[in-house]
C-alpha cells in the first residue's frame, strides 16, 4: 500500500490525494486480501477451508496493511505539511462537484468555513481514521471470504 501511494506522491504529491487514487486503493487491499485467503485455502485443501478462517485471514491482511498505511500516512504528513493544504483543495473541489450533482447550494460563508477548517494529522486523528477503516475492512473481508470460500 505504501508503494502504491509513494508512486503517486513522487509523480506529484497532490495526485495521491485525488479521489480516484484513494478509491483505487481499495482494489489494492482487495487484491492482497484475496491472495492471502486463496494461498491459505490452497495450503489447506479446497474442501477444508471454512468461511470463518477465510474471513480471519482476509481481515488480518487488511489489518496489517492498514497499520502500515496509517503509520506511513502519519509520517508523510509530518514530513510534508503541504499535504494538508492539498488535501483541503481536493476536499473542496470534491464538495463542489458533489454539490453540483445533488443541486445543493452552499453560501459563501459556508465555503469560507470549509476553507478555514483545519484538520491536522495527529496521533488521535490517525487512530480514529484507523478505527473507522476497520469497519470498512471487515465488510471487504466478508466479501473476500465469500468469494474465496466458493
Amino acid at each position: 500500500m505504501v508503494a502504491y501511494f509513494l508512486v503517486f506522491y513522487f509523480i506529484q504529491p497532490q495526485l495521491m490525494l485525488e479521489p480516484a487514487v484513494q478509491w483505487a486503493s481499495v482494489g489494492v487491499y482487495l487484491l492482497f486480501m484475496f491472495l492471502a485467503a486463496r494461498r491459505e485455502r490452497a495450503a489447506l485443501g479446497d474442501d477444508t477451508y471454512p468461511f470463518k478462517q477465510a474471513l480471519r485471514t482476509a481481515f488480518l491482511t487488511f489489518l496489517i496493511m492498514s497499520v502500515i498505511y496509517y503509520i506511513f500516512n502519519f509520517i508523510l504528513y509530518r514530513l510534508d505539511p503541504t499535504l494538508i493544504i492539498y488535501e483541503k483543495e481536493v476536499m473542496i473541489r470534491s464538495m463542489r462537484w458533489l454539490a453540483e450533482r445533488t443541486n445543493q447550494e452552499f453560501s459563501d460563508e459556508e465555503w469560507q468555513q470549509f476553507r478555514a477548517d483545519n484538520r491536522p494529522v495527529t496521533v488521535v486523528n490517525s487512530l480514529f481514521g484507523f478505527a473507522q477503516s476497520l469497519i470498512r475492512g471487515f465488510v471487504l473481508a466478508l466479501a473476500v471470504a465469500a468469494v474465496v470460500r466458493r
